[in-house]
């Protein structure tokens, strides 16, 4: 089925928050990259119905549809002045990533962690990343320093931020599957909330550390507000009304988590507070 010698690798592969997942790569003769494919994944496939050969062929175009795209140079992480305009950060809950932290740089920010990673261009995939670690540096002979300040430099300006209604949001969502003027009778009855995110939505928490986004929100909202962490890909902002505190927010927050988010989107159970004043995040 293959039609080429490859080496096929079954591996383990650390993701968020802690979570392990087991995966197959297929490398051929041709190429010095493979996509790790899930074999969690492959396995609820299987539970589901899914026959063996369907599973196999799934694999195949998963691995040759990698093998069509463009192909990163051998070296090319090899040498820190030629990845440095695309090194980017993002955040990821700090006490769930104890086993990463040891072996990546970060800095501490709240209950959080700031990580840096290598953002690949978006046509060669689609929102693919490689994490910088320790050793990295060491082979680059570059300090963690200016591994921060390009990312600082870099992040805003390749991952824009978006700053929605999310009535607006759900609205378009809807649109698409044809309940849009269902939506229109009954949003007045939402709370106002608004999303925080970047133009990818991917990992997209990461800008309310952007430099004064949150004093450019505060300013449109002519408001204080709650800034709840709704997964690593995005914030829920909500103007305070003088109707919820941060323990109650928290609490809610906390639910959603455990109940109905992915355990590796997860990014933190405490709710942070903008003081539009003070022009900071109180904790």
């Amino acid at each position: 089925m293959v039609g080429e010698e490859v080496d096929v690798h079954v591996h383990k592969v650390k993701k968020n928050n802690g979570i392990v997942l087991d995966a197959i790569s297929i490398i051929s003769s041709s190429s010095h990259s493979s996509p790790s494919i899930y074999l969690n994944d492959l396995f609820h496939g299987f539970k589901c119905g899914k026959s063996l050969f369907y599973l196999a062929r799934k694999v195949l175009e998963i691995s040759e549809e990698h093998g069509r795209r463009i192909e990163l140079p051998d070296d090319f992480f090899m040498n820190f002045n030629k990845i440095k305009h695309r090194i980017c950060y993002r955040l990821i809950n700090y006490e769930r990533n104890q086993e990463l932290l040891k072996e990546v740089p970060h800095e501490k920010v709240m209950n959080l962690a700031k990580v840096y990673y290598y953002y690949v261009e978006q046509e060669v995939i689609k929102n693919a990343a490689i994490m910088i670690r320790k050793v990295d540096l060491v082979r680059w002979g570059t300090p963690e320093k200016e591994l921060k300040k390009c990312a600082e430099e870099n992040t805003p300006k390749l991952l824009k931020w978006q700053f929605e209604k999310m009535q607006d949001l759900m609205a378009e969502l809807l649109d698409d599957i044809g309940l849009a003027e269902t939506f229109e009778t009954v949003q007045d009855d939402y709370i106002q909330l608004y999303v925080l995110t970047n133009e990818s939505q991917y990992y997209g928490a990461s800008c309310m550390l952007y430099p004064h986004v949150l004093e450019k929100i505060a300013d449109q909202l002519d408001s204080h507000f709650f800034i709840l962490p709704s997964s690593i890909h995005e914030c829920i902002i909500m103007p305070d009304s003088g109707h919820y505190s941060q323990e109650n927010l928290s609490q809610m927050v906390t639910e959603i988590n455990e109940e109905h988010l992915d355990a590796m989107e997860v990014l933190a159970d405490k709710v942070y507070y903008y003081d539009k004043n003070a022009k900071a995040i109180m904790t």
